[in-house]
């Protein structure tokens, strides 16, 4: 599918999440178009990086760095994980957000981007996790026992434990941005494939943006409110916005 305006994409989001029988709301995440669609940043690589090592010095060593933003416990492993995601370091998260402008406001930084959209709660029942309420999510915060929670932990744990597929959760937001970019997060387990190439997940959609129509969706964006000083309540997103 091709989306050629914001109105365009709306109407085509609408309807296919319309098509799927589900009570969950969508999630969106808007990304270049690639060979490795929805997979983390940390297993892109042909020689991944030694994850432990990298998430164990960040931990050590971030709390000086933090500039005045808040920086976690120590034994909050999640929390270290938010703060990392945030500041572009690798790891095993993937960023959404519960509303499609803001994803596709992420979409059209690239020359050429696509949005997705999914249904977290489909994605949680192939992961195992089945809640009472159909609409419900984990959550992930301290001794919390999720499958968010023992996949996020296998980051500082040698990679043990968790489940097989990625978890789709609600994080605590430990920076102003998530609270802005109404971010959610999917954290991958065991298996280090794509979202997108997941057996038995129907309820997953692409759309693709027609390059000729991203500056025109740009100016609709400014016009409806999003910008990158909406986005990134901060000295870098203040610059990027008023900036030509």
């Amino acid at each position: 599918m091709i989306a050629a305006s914001v109105f365009e994409l709306l109407e085509v989001t609408k309807s296919t999440y319309h098509s799927w029988d589900t009570q969950a709301r969508p999630w969106f995440r808007g990304e270049p178009e690639s060979s490795t669609p929805l997979l983390p940043r940390l297993y892109r690589k042909a020689a991944p990086h030694d994850e432990n090592l990298f998430v164990q010095r960040f931990r050590s060593m971030g709390p000086v760095y933090s500039s005045g933003v808040y920086a976690p416990p120590r034994e909050h492993n999640d929390q270290w994980l938010y703060i990392m995601q945030h500041v572009g370091a690798p790891t095993r998260l993937l960023d959404w957000t519960e509303g499609l402008l803001q994803a596709l406001f992420f979409a059209l930084e690239e020359s050429k981007a696509v949005v997705w959209m999914i249904d977290p709660h489909q994605l949680n029942t192939l992961s195992g996790f089945h809640p009472a309420d159909p609409r419900e999510l984990p959550i992930a915060w301290g001794n919390v026992n999720s499958p968010a929670q023992a996949n996020l932990q296998s980051a500082f744990r040698q990679d043990q434990g968790g489940t097989d597929y990625p978890v789709c959760f609600i994080p605590t937001y430990v920076h102003p941005r998530m609270a802005v970019q109404r971010s959610v997060f999917s954290v991958h387990g065991r298996l280090k494939i794509s979202i997108a190439a997941i057996d038995g997940l129907s309820h997953i959609a692409k759309f693709d943006l027609a390059p000729t129509a991203m500056a025109s969706m740009r100016d609709d964006l400014r016009l409806l409110g999003m910008s990158r000083r909406s986005l990134f309540p901060d000295y870098d997103g203040l610059a990027g916005d008023i900036l030509p």
